[in-house]
């Protein structure tokens, strides 16, 4: 990491015996002496002072240099320009004068111990320049000539399975402090950034061995050198990493580099970036047509992602209802959730709180705010911004500022209701609707990390029998066809909001079993509906019989949900048998 520190100017021998007795009491006069060392409980000398060129060094490891690492380590919460003040007045002269380096970088061999330093300074037209010091038992000497240039961080690039490669050792530090708070958390994830010392183009074949079966992440400055230098690395290292990636970060102006887009953006947009990139190959001469496609290999891999784990899966998710059934309420109940990162009715875990935009041209501001007040949704905008009915006409899916806030934010998008976005005459008509369709492909290419859209099922929904994927989103069914999943709402007590869940569509994955929601005292005293209990599998087996005593039993199955030899164990459990058509129970015929 880099370290502060300034020029010395026309310091004297003088000046630095004065420092050093004014905090270590009188010393004798010679070059070289030996004293306590005030950084530990010293019983003998171990504290190597050199008068003449003012450098220290203590032999029982607390360090060593020169005058303001000293005054640094005196007073360890100073900062650079509060230290050299401090010298200063302790030398009795301004010593440290003259131009001063921004920063100082520190590179050391494998195990640690110092090699050189590198120290960047800028001159009166702004422009910056380099000079390298040595380590030298007695302390850093100008000059590096002939002295190893390892990677920088080695000590942490040994020990890392994932690795960062920036251009210059500023872009390196920044983004390691950002990481910091990120990678603590990740126990079987060790990150080092690292550069190479001499910046684009410079890229020598002995650091490569130490990539060797590691991820790597290559973040390119935004001009022509930066880009070549990355596919420089990127060729020297795909051979032996275990896999390699060139992040072309979003937004940077031409010149930019990972520091400035980190003034810009969280270190999580950034590693979602990273994720999202796909892994560097080398150019080859394929056809242009073998472009279009995927092998195998090329697929992405990895488990399904979730909103709302095992619920809501990332893509596009319909909530279809009748009007008036609750499906604001449902949706802003999943809001909330996503919002907070926290279990979606208190059981449906949310693997990451993520922003949201929720357009909503069908309500008006005042009740749209009385909602999000009533759903203790009254959150920073960072995490909620929303579009309700206004002055303003209804803001198309492709709008410039809707694209571009989606880019920024990779949110979730909320369409409250889808319908209100298609220009579709007819919405039964597959080719009117499909523009509509393809507009919501296009938020999640965007950037959206999901879409919930409310759609209204047909007014003879209830009658048409169970929830299906047809009766639950009214119109074409090529909505139904996009959505990797969709929920039917009916609403089964209107005073109490008790709405009745039920998943018709999964892609890919294992629905959660139908349940039930109430909205009402909880929305009022809780901001949320709560789940109302669930009848247990005997419950729903003895139902289904009561019921239906005619129904066999692959029927009670598909009533119940449950696997037909499940149903058949739960009848003869509670002694219920079928006696010719009927279901019997203790030889009395259930009517």
């Amino acid at each position: 990491m880099a370290t502060p520190t300034a020029a010395v100017n026309a310091l004297t021998q003088e000046h630095i015996r004065r420092f050093f007795e004014t905090h270590l009491g009188p010393l004798p006069y010679r070059d070289q002496v030996s004293t306590r060392c005030k950084f530990h409980d010293d019983h003998s000398p171990s504290l190597s002072i050199h008068l003449e060129k003012g450098v220290w060094k203590c032999h029982a490891g607390c360090g060593g240099g020169g005058l303001l690492d000293f005054q640094l380590k005196l007073t360890p919460g100073a900062d650079r320009q509060t230290a050299c003040r401090l010298v200063n007045e302790a030398c009795g002269a301004n010593v440290f004068g003259g131009r001063q380096p921004e920063a100082i970088y520190h590179y050391t061999d494998a195990q640690g111990l110092p090699l050189f330093q590198k120290l960047r300074y800028r001159d009166q037209s702004g422009e910056k320049y380099f000079i390298y010091r040595h380590w030298t038992p007695e302390g850093y000497v100008k000059g590096a000539d002939g002295i190893a240039k390892p990677l920088y961080n080695l000590p942490a690039v040994l020990t890392a399975n994932e690795i960062f490669v920036t251009e210059g050792e500023k872009n390196a530090d920044d983004l390691l402090r950002a990481l910091g708070p990120v990678v603590q958390e990740q126990d079987e994830v060790h990150v080092a950034v690292t550069t190479s010392h001499a910046g684009a183009g410079c890229w020598s074949e002995d650091y490569n061995p130490y990539f060797l079966d590691k991820r790597v992440v290559i973040l390119a400055d935004n001009d022509k050198p930066g880009r070549q230098h990355a596919q420089q690395v990127a060729a020297a290292l795909y051979p032996i990493a275990s896999g390699v990636k060139i992040v072309d970060l979003s937004g940077l102006e031409e010149g930019g580099d990972v520091s400035d887009y980190l003034n810009a953006h969280t270190v999580t947009d950034l590693l979602d970036e990273a994720r999202n990139t796909k892994l560097w190959r080398p150019a080859s001469s394929v056809p242009v047509w073998r472009t279009a496609f995927k092998s195998y290999e090329q697929l992405d891999e990895g488990e399904l992602e979730f909103l709302i784990d095992k619920v809501v899966p990332h893509g596009i998710t319909f909530f279809g209802g009748l009007s008036g059934v609750g499906k604001t309420w449902f949706a802003l109940s999943a809001v909330k959730a996503i919002i907070g990162g926290q279990n979606f009715l208190r059981k449906f875990r949310v693997p990451h709180p993520l922003s949201v935009i929720y357009l909503v041209p069908e309500a008006g501001e005042r009740a749209f705010r009385c909602r999000l007040q009533a759903m203790k949704l009254t959150v920073p905008e960072d995490q909620l911004l929303c579009r309700p009915m206004g002055g303003e006409a209804t803001l198309s899916l492709t709008s410039p500022e809707l694209l571009e806030a989606i880019r920024t934010l990779k949110p979730v998008v909320v369409l409250d209701t889808a319908i209100r976005f298609s220009t579709a005459e007819d919405e039964n008509s597959s080719a009117q609707n499909q523009k509509l369709a393809n507009e919501m492909f296009g938020l999640l290419s965007a950037g959206a990390k999901g879409i919930l859209a409310i759609h209204h099922s047909a007014k003879n929904a209830t009658k048409d029998g169970p929830p299906t994927l047809e009766n639950t989103l009214r119109g074409t069914g090529d909505l139904g066809a996009i959505a990797d999943s969709v929920y039917n709402l009916r609403c089964e007590d209107m005073r109490t909001l008790t709405v009745n869940i039920e998943c018709v569509k999964s892609r890919d994955f294992e629905p959660p079993a139908p349940f039930q929601i109430q909205g009402r005292p909880y929305i009022d005293q809780l901001g949320d509906f709560v789940l109302v209990a669930q009848p247990t599998d005997e419950e729903l087996v003895v139902k289904a019989i009561c019921e239906a005593p005619n129904a066999n039993v692959r029927e009670i199955a598909a009533a119940t949900r449950i696997s037909v030899n499940r149903v058949t164990k739960i009848a003869n459990s509670v002694g219920w048998k079928k006696d010719g058509k009927i279901w019997v129970q203790d030889s009395a015929i259930v009517q």
